[in-house]
Protein backbone atom coordinates (compact mmCIF):
# COMPACT_ATOMS: atom_id res chain seq x y z
CA UNK A 1 0.00 0.00 0.00
CA UNK A 2 2.47 2.38 0.54
CA UNK A 3 4.42 1.74 -2.54
CA UNK A 4 1.27 2.34 -4.26
CA UNK A 5 1.28 5.75 -2.41
CA UNK A 6 4.56 7.03 -3.11
CA UNK A 7 4.43 5.79 -7.06
CA UNK A 8 0.93 7.90 -7.06
CA UNK A 9 2.63 11.08 -5.70
CA UNK A 10 5.96 10.55 -8.04
CA UNK A 11 3.07 10.43 -11.29
CA UNK A 12 1.45 13.31 -9.71
CA UNK A 13 5.18 15.79 -9.84
CA UNK A 14 5.59 13.62 -13.41
CA UNK A 15 2.20 14.62 -15.11
CA UNK A 16 1.89 18.02 -13.70
CA UNK A 17 5.87 19.05 -13.95
CA UNK A 18 6.11 17.92 -17.89
CA UNK A 19 4.45 21.51 -18.75
CA UNK A 20 6.04 23.20 -15.45
CA UNK A 21 9.55 23.11 -14.57
CA UNK A 22 8.69 24.20 -11.26
CA UNK A 23 6.70 21.38 -10.34
CA UNK A 24 8.68 18.96 -12.10
CA UNK A 25 12.02 20.60 -9.34
CA UNK A 26 9.65 20.49 -6.56
CA UNK A 27 9.62 16.24 -7.20
CA UNK A 28 13.14 16.42 -6.91
CA UNK A 29 12.94 18.23 -3.55
CA UNK A 30 10.67 15.43 -2.40
CA UNK A 31 12.68 12.42 -3.62
CA UNK A 32 16.03 14.36 -2.07
CA UNK A 33 14.75 14.57 1.09
CA UNK A 34 11.87 11.92 1.60
CA UNK A 35 14.21 9.23 0.10
CA UNK A 36 11.16 6.95 -0.91
CA UNK A 37 13.02 4.15 -1.77
CA UNK A 38 14.48 3.74 1.59
CA UNK A 39 10.60 3.76 3.12
CA UNK A 40 9.26 1.58 0.01
CA UNK A 41 8.85 -2.33 1.19
CA UNK A 42 8.21 -3.03 -2.03
CA UNK A 43 8.91 -2.88 -5.91
CA UNK A 44 10.14 0.68 -5.74
CA UNK A 45 12.52 0.20 -3.21
CA UNK A 46 14.95 -0.84 -6.15
CA UNK A 47 14.34 1.75 -8.44
CA UNK A 48 16.61 4.60 -8.90
CA UNK A 49 14.18 7.38 -8.13
CA UNK A 50 16.32 10.10 -7.62
CA UNK A 51 18.14 9.74 -11.12
CA UNK A 52 14.91 9.29 -12.69
CA UNK A 53 13.51 12.82 -11.26
CA UNK A 54 16.80 14.45 -11.92
CA UNK A 55 15.98 13.36 -16.05
CA UNK A 56 12.88 14.68 -15.55
CA UNK A 57 13.97 17.79 -14.15
CA UNK A 58 16.17 18.31 -17.24
CA UNK A 59 13.48 17.30 -20.12
CA UNK A 60 11.19 20.09 -18.51
CA UNK A 61 14.01 22.21 -18.97
CA UNK A 62 14.77 21.54 -22.66
CA UNK A 63 10.75 21.37 -23.17
CA UNK A 64 10.13 24.85 -21.68
CA UNK A 65 12.93 27.09 -22.12
CA UNK A 66 10.15 29.92 -22.87
CA UNK A 67 9.59 29.73 -19.18
CA UNK A 68 13.37 29.92 -17.79
CA UNK A 69 14.50 33.71 -16.23
CA UNK A 70 17.69 34.10 -15.18
CA UNK A 71 18.64 35.25 -11.57
CA UNK A 72 19.39 38.80 -10.81
CA UNK A 73 22.83 37.91 -8.89
CA UNK A 74 25.25 35.75 -9.80
CA UNK A 75 27.39 36.31 -6.84
CA UNK A 76 26.55 33.31 -5.11
CA UNK A 77 25.89 31.04 -8.22
CA UNK A 78 29.29 31.97 -8.83
CA UNK A 79 30.86 30.90 -5.76
CA UNK A 80 28.83 27.51 -5.98
CA UNK A 81 30.55 26.60 -9.14
CA UNK A 82 34.22 27.61 -8.11
CA UNK A 83 33.01 25.27 -4.49
CA UNK A 84 32.08 22.21 -7.24
CA UNK A 85 34.63 22.85 -8.99
CA UNK A 86 37.51 22.59 -5.97
CA UNK A 87 35.91 19.82 -4.01
CA UNK A 88 36.11 18.25 -7.84
CA UNK A 89 40.00 18.76 -7.70
CA UNK A 90 40.04 17.72 -4.04
CA UNK A 91 38.29 14.62 -5.18
CA UNK A 92 40.85 13.67 -7.89
CA UNK A 93 44.01 13.72 -5.34
CA UNK A 94 41.80 12.21 -2.42
CA UNK A 95 43.22 9.97 -0.23
CA UNK A 96 40.21 7.18 -0.43
CA UNK A 97 39.29 7.56 -4.56
CA UNK A 98 36.50 5.26 -3.89
CA UNK A 99 34.58 6.12 -1.14
CA UNK A 100 35.46 10.14 -2.25
CA UNK A 101 34.07 9.88 -5.56
CA UNK A 102 30.85 8.16 -4.28
CA UNK A 103 30.06 11.24 -1.51
CA UNK A 104 31.27 13.46 -4.70
CA UNK A 105 28.30 12.04 -6.67
CA UNK A 106 25.78 13.01 -4.59
CA UNK A 107 27.46 16.26 -3.54
CA UNK A 108 27.66 17.65 -6.89
CA UNK A 109 24.32 16.82 -7.91
CA UNK A 110 22.96 18.83 -4.96
CA UNK A 111 24.85 21.69 -6.07
CA UNK A 112 23.71 21.26 -9.69
CA UNK A 113 20.75 21.24 -8.79
CA UNK A 114 20.62 24.13 -5.94
CA UNK A 115 22.02 26.50 -9.25
CA UNK A 116 18.91 25.27 -11.55
CA UNK A 117 16.68 25.51 -9.05
CA UNK A 118 17.47 29.35 -9.28
CA UNK A 119 16.24 29.72 -13.16
CA UNK A 120 13.28 27.89 -13.12
CA UNK A 121 11.60 29.30 -9.91
CA UNK A 122 9.92 32.71 -10.85
CA UNK A 123 6.96 33.70 -8.94
CA UNK A 124 5.99 34.02 -4.62
CA UNK A 125 3.56 30.75 -5.34
CA UNK A 126 6.35 29.11 -6.67
CA UNK A 127 8.91 29.49 -4.07
CA UNK A 128 5.87 28.97 -1.65
CA UNK A 129 5.32 25.20 -2.67
CA UNK A 130 8.93 24.84 -2.83
CA UNK A 131 8.61 25.37 1.16
CA UNK A 132 5.46 23.59 0.95
CA UNK A 133 7.04 20.29 -0.55
CA UNK A 134 10.43 20.88 1.69
CA UNK A 135 8.42 20.86 5.01
CA UNK A 136 5.88 18.30 3.54
CA UNK A 137 8.59 15.92 2.59
CA UNK A 138 10.65 16.18 6.17
CA UNK A 139 7.22 15.54 7.59
CA UNK A 140 6.53 12.22 7.65
CA UNK A 141 10.08 11.45 9.94
CA UNK A 142 9.00 14.65 11.82
CA UNK A 143 5.30 13.61 12.80
CA UNK A 144 6.39 9.76 13.15
CA UNK A 145 9.24 9.94 15.52
CA UNK A 146 6.91 13.34 17.49
CA UNK A 147 3.94 10.54 17.17
CA UNK A 148 6.69 7.73 18.89
CA UNK A 149 7.50 10.49 21.50
CA UNK A 150 3.91 11.28 22.62
CA UNK A 151 3.16 7.75 23.14
CA UNK A 152 6.33 7.25 25.10
CA UNK A 153 8.50 5.43 22.54
CA UNK A 154 11.13 8.58 22.18
CA UNK A 155 14.67 8.07 23.62
CA UNK A 156 18.37 8.34 22.61
CA UNK A 157 19.26 5.42 20.58
CA UNK A 158 15.89 4.68 19.75
CA UNK A 159 15.28 3.77 16.33
CA UNK A 160 12.11 6.24 16.08
CA UNK A 161 11.82 6.27 12.14
CA UNK A 162 11.11 2.90 10.46
CA UNK A 163 12.88 1.06 8.07
CA UNK A 164 14.85 4.60 7.24
CA UNK A 165 18.19 3.81 8.95
CA UNK A 166 20.17 5.82 10.78
CA UNK A 167 21.44 8.26 8.16
CA UNK A 168 20.42 11.48 6.31
CA UNK A 169 17.71 13.11 8.11
CA UNK A 170 16.54 9.70 10.02
CA UNK A 171 19.70 10.51 12.22
CA UNK A 172 18.75 11.39 15.32
CA UNK A 173 20.38 14.73 15.55
CA UNK A 174 20.40 16.11 12.04
CA UNK A 175 15.96 15.13 12.30
CA UNK A 176 16.01 17.22 15.60
CA UNK A 177 18.60 20.45 14.03
CA UNK A 178 15.49 19.89 10.42
CA UNK A 179 12.61 19.98 12.57
CA UNK A 180 13.48 23.24 14.60
CA UNK A 181 14.77 24.56 10.82
CA UNK A 182 10.86 24.01 10.25
CA UNK A 183 9.33 25.90 12.71
CA UNK A 184 10.41 29.69 11.48
CA UNK A 185 8.74 28.24 8.11
CA UNK A 186 5.77 26.92 9.70
CA UNK A 187 5.12 30.51 11.47
CA UNK A 188 5.92 32.14 7.95
CA UNK A 189 2.95 30.31 6.29
CA UNK A 190 0.62 30.89 9.55
CA UNK A 191 1.27 34.46 8.60
CA UNK A 192 1.76 34.73 4.69
CA UNK A 193 0.87 32.39 3.07
CA UNK A 194 -0.43 32.52 -0.61
CA UNK A 195 -1.25 29.13 -1.70
CA UNK A 196 -2.87 28.31 1.74
CA UNK A 197 -4.81 32.05 2.04
CA UNK A 198 -7.77 30.40 3.76
CA UNK A 199 -5.73 28.72 6.43
CA UNK A 200 -3.79 32.11 7.28
CA UNK A 201 -3.82 33.49 10.64
CA UNK A 202 -5.88 30.32 12.23
CA UNK A 203 -3.88 29.58 15.06
CA UNK A 204 -4.81 25.94 15.81
CA UNK A 205 -3.98 24.36 12.70
CA UNK A 206 -0.68 25.84 12.68
CA UNK A 207 -0.04 24.73 16.70
CA UNK A 208 -0.22 20.73 15.52
CA UNK A 209 2.82 20.84 13.28
CA UNK A 210 4.74 23.03 15.92
CA UNK A 211 3.58 20.02 18.82
CA UNK A 212 5.02 17.84 16.81
CA UNK A 213 8.27 19.38 16.03
CA UNK A 214 8.94 19.72 19.68
CA UNK A 215 8.12 16.37 20.37
CA UNK A 216 10.30 15.54 18.20
CA UNK A 217 13.13 17.37 19.06
CA UNK A 218 12.61 15.77 23.15
CA UNK A 219 11.78 12.27 21.39
CA UNK A 220 15.45 12.36 19.45
CA UNK A 221 17.07 13.22 22.86
CA UNK A 222 20.20 14.95 20.82
CA UNK A 223 21.61 17.65 21.84
CA UNK A 224 21.86 19.38 18.82
CA UNK A 225 17.81 19.70 19.34
CA UNK A 226 18.23 21.31 22.04
CA UNK A 227 20.84 24.08 20.75
CA UNK A 228 19.06 24.61 17.96
CA UNK A 229 16.26 25.31 19.51
CA UNK A 230 17.37 27.54 21.97
CA UNK A 231 18.61 29.56 18.96
CA UNK A 232 15.61 30.24 17.35
CA UNK A 233 13.99 31.32 20.73
CA UNK A 234 17.01 33.71 20.95
CA UNK A 235 16.15 34.48 17.40
CA UNK A 236 12.05 34.68 17.93
CA UNK A 237 12.82 37.18 21.08
CA UNK A 238 15.30 39.50 19.13
CA UNK A 239 13.17 40.30 16.36
CA UNK A 240 10.04 40.30 17.74
CA UNK A 241 8.27 44.02 18.74
CA UNK A 242 6.78 42.83 22.15
CA UNK A 243 10.46 41.12 23.61
CA UNK A 244 8.89 41.45 27.10
CA UNK A 245 6.10 39.64 26.41
CA UNK A 246 7.53 36.98 24.88
CA UNK A 247 10.25 36.19 27.09
CA UNK A 248 7.60 35.78 30.12
CA UNK A 249 5.79 33.29 27.85
CA UNK A 250 8.50 31.51 26.93
CA UNK A 251 10.09 31.44 30.58
CA UNK A 252 6.72 29.64 31.43
CA UNK A 253 6.23 27.41 28.86
CA UNK A 254 10.02 26.48 29.45
CA UNK A 255 9.00 25.99 33.20
CA UNK A 256 6.34 24.11 32.56
CA UNK A 257 7.75 21.67 30.03
CA UNK A 258 10.67 20.88 32.05
CA UNK A 259 8.94 20.11 35.09
CA UNK A 260 6.07 17.85 33.62
CA UNK A 261 6.84 16.98 30.04
CA UNK A 262 10.32 15.63 29.38
CA UNK A 263 11.72 12.65 31.23
CA UNK A 264 14.68 12.02 33.56
CA UNK A 265 16.77 10.85 30.93
CA UNK A 266 16.12 13.66 28.23
CA UNK A 267 17.03 16.32 31.48
CA UNK A 268 20.36 13.63 32.33
CA UNK A 269 21.26 13.66 28.06
CA UNK A 270 20.91 17.43 27.91
CA UNK A 271 22.89 17.66 31.39
CA UNK A 272 26.01 16.28 29.76
CA UNK A 273 26.13 19.68 27.40
CA UNK A 274 27.58 21.45 30.79
CA UNK A 275 29.93 18.55 31.30
CA UNK A 276 31.44 17.86 27.83
CA UNK A 277 35.15 16.98 28.94
CA UNK A 278 33.12 13.67 31.06
CA UNK A 279 31.33 12.58 28.48
CA UNK A 280 33.03 10.18 25.98
CA UNK A 281 31.09 11.04 22.84
CA UNK A 282 31.88 14.83 23.03
CA UNK A 283 35.25 14.21 24.40
CA UNK A 284 36.38 12.41 21.03
CA UNK A 285 34.30 14.83 19.03
CA UNK A 286 37.03 17.80 20.26
CA UNK A 287 39.83 15.16 19.70
CA UNK A 288 39.23 13.97 16.46
CA UNK A 289 38.52 18.45 15.50
CA UNK A 290 42.06 18.83 17.05
CA UNK A 291 43.08 16.06 14.86
CA UNK A 292 41.54 17.26 11.90
CA UNK A 293 42.94 20.96 12.32
CA UNK A 294 46.47 19.25 12.23
CA UNK A 295 45.82 17.44 9.13
CA UNK A 296 44.45 20.34 6.99
CA UNK A 297 47.78 22.52 8.19
CA UNK A 298 50.08 19.47 6.26
CA UNK A 299 47.52 19.01 3.99
CA UNK A 300 46.05 22.70 3.21
CA UNK A 301 44.06 21.60 0.09
CA UNK A 302 42.16 18.36 2.62
CA UNK A 303 42.20 14.60 2.19
CA UNK A 304 39.40 14.15 -0.05
CA UNK A 305 35.99 13.13 0.83
CA UNK A 306 35.62 10.96 3.80
CA UNK A 307 39.21 11.93 4.32
CA UNK A 308 38.33 11.08 8.10
CA UNK A 309 39.13 7.56 7.75
CA UNK A 310 42.53 8.38 7.56
CA UNK A 311 42.49 8.78 11.40
CA UNK A 312 41.91 5.51 12.35
CA UNK A 313 43.98 5.56 15.98
CA UNK A 314 45.70 8.69 15.14
CA UNK A 315 43.26 11.02 17.10
CA UNK A 316 43.70 9.42 20.37
CA UNK A 317 47.24 11.00 20.45
CA UNK A 318 45.55 13.68 20.96
CA UNK A 319 43.85 12.71 24.69
CA UNK A 320 45.76 12.45 28.55
CA UNK A 321 44.57 9.34 28.87
CA UNK A 322 43.89 6.36 26.86
CA UNK A 323 40.88 6.14 25.11
CA UNK A 324 39.16 2.88 24.16
CA UNK A 325 38.45 2.28 20.12
CA UNK A 326 41.03 2.19 17.20
CA UNK A 327 37.50 3.13 14.07
CA UNK A 328 38.43 6.18 12.39
CA UNK A 329 35.96 8.73 13.91
CA UNK A 330 34.19 11.04 11.36
CA UNK A 331 34.41 14.58 12.02
CA UNK A 332 30.70 15.31 13.48
CA UNK A 333 31.13 19.26 12.65
CA UNK A 334 29.66 21.10 8.95
CA UNK A 335 33.20 22.98 9.64
CA UNK A 336 35.54 20.43 10.66
CA UNK A 337 33.95 18.10 7.99
CA UNK A 338 34.77 20.93 4.91
CA UNK A 339 37.96 21.41 6.69
CA UNK A 340 39.21 18.45 6.54
CA UNK A 341 38.08 16.88 3.28
CA UNK A 342 38.91 20.22 1.58
CA UNK A 343 41.29 22.26 3.23
CA UNK A 344 40.64 25.69 4.11
CA UNK A 345 40.19 27.10 0.61
CA UNK A 346 37.12 24.63 0.29
CA UNK A 347 36.20 25.71 4.05
CA UNK A 348 36.41 29.33 2.88
CA UNK A 349 34.15 28.86 -0.06
CA UNK A 350 31.75 27.04 2.14
CA UNK A 351 31.53 29.77 4.40
CA UNK A 352 31.08 32.41 1.44
CA UNK A 353 28.03 31.16 -0.48
CA UNK A 354 26.48 30.94 2.86
CA UNK A 355 27.58 34.23 4.05
CA UNK A 356 26.39 35.67 0.65
CA UNK A 357 23.21 34.10 1.14
CA UNK A 358 22.33 35.55 4.30
CA UNK A 359 23.34 38.98 3.35
CA UNK A 360 21.46 38.98 0.10
CA UNK A 361 18.37 37.93 2.04
CA UNK A 362 18.93 40.78 4.38
CA UNK A 363 19.21 43.03 1.93
CA UNK A 364 15.66 42.11 1.09
CA UNK A 365 14.31 42.62 4.47
CA UNK A 366 16.01 45.72 4.34
CA UNK A 367 14.71 47.29 0.76
CA UNK A 368 11.17 45.57 2.11
CA UNK A 369 10.90 47.73 5.58
CA UNK A 370 11.88 50.25 3.77
CA UNK A 371 9.54 50.42 1.05
CA UNK A 372 6.57 49.15 3.50
CA UNK A 373 5.08 47.55 0.61
CA UNK A 374 5.86 43.90 0.72
CA UNK A 375 5.50 41.93 3.74
CA UNK A 376 5.58 38.66 2.30
CA UNK A 377 9.37 39.73 1.01
CA UNK A 378 10.39 41.02 4.24
CA UNK A 379 8.93 37.95 6.69
CA UNK A 380 9.96 35.28 3.58
CA UNK A 381 13.90 36.56 4.05
CA UNK A 382 13.62 36.70 7.96
CA UNK A 383 12.54 33.12 7.46
CA UNK A 384 14.93 31.72 5.33
CA UNK A 385 18.29 33.63 7.99
CA UNK A 386 16.32 32.26 11.03
CA UNK A 387 16.55 28.79 9.12
CA UNK A 388 20.29 29.52 8.03
CA UNK A 389 21.73 30.82 11.35
CA UNK A 390 20.04 27.65 12.98
CA UNK A 391 21.79 25.59 11.07
CA UNK A 392 25.00 27.13 11.27
CA UNK A 393 24.65 26.81 14.44
CA UNK A 394 24.15 23.43 14.57
CA UNK A 395 26.00 22.50 12.18
CA UNK A 396 28.69 23.11 14.54
CA UNK A 397 28.25 19.46 15.94
CA UNK A 398 26.50 17.74 13.00
CA UNK A 399 28.78 16.70 9.70
CA UNK A 400 25.62 17.43 7.50
CA UNK A 401 28.00 19.62 5.07
CA UNK A 402 26.86 18.07 1.97
CA UNK A 403 23.40 17.21 2.70
CA UNK A 404 20.99 18.99 0.92
CA UNK A 405 19.30 21.26 3.53
CA UNK A 406 22.17 24.06 3.52
CA UNK A 407 22.25 24.16 -0.28
CA UNK A 408 18.08 24.58 -0.80
CA UNK A 409 18.27 27.74 1.57
CA UNK A 410 20.79 29.10 -0.33
CA UNK A 411 18.61 28.58 -3.51
CA UNK A 412 15.49 30.04 -2.02
CA UNK A 413 17.74 32.90 -1.34
CA UNK A 414 18.89 32.86 -4.40
CA UNK A 415 15.16 32.75 -5.97
CA UNK A 416 13.87 35.41 -3.27
CA UNK A 417 16.30 38.16 -4.38
CA UNK A 418 14.89 37.26 -8.27
CA UNK A 419 11.88 37.65 -7.11
CA UNK A 420 12.41 41.36 -5.34
CA UNK A 421 14.16 42.44 -8.64
CA UNK A 422 11.09 41.17 -10.80
CA UNK A 423 8.30 42.89 -8.56
CA UNK A 424 10.42 45.91 -8.48
CA UNK A 425 11.28 46.34 -12.64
Amino acid sequence: MADIFILFIFLFFLFFGITRPYVAFCGYIWVDIFNPQKISFGFLSTLPMSLTMGLICFCCLLFNMQKIKKPSNFKIIGVLLLFAAWITITTVFSYFPIWAWFKWDVAIKTMLMTILFCFVINRKEQLELCFATFALSASYFIVTSGAKTILGGGGYGNNLITAAGNSGISESSTLAMVAVMLIPMVLFFKRNTLLFSSLRNKKFIWFVPIIFIIACVIGTQARTGLVAFVIFVLLKVATSSNKLRNITLLSILAVFTFSFVVSDDWKNRMGTINNASEDASASARMLVWQWTFDFAKSHPVGGGFNAYLANGGLWQAYADVPIEGENPKAFHSIYFEVLGEHGFMGLFLFLTFILLAWLSNRQVIKDSMNSDKDKWLNECGMMLNHSIIIFCISGVFIGVAFQPFIYYLVAFSIILKKIEHNSNA
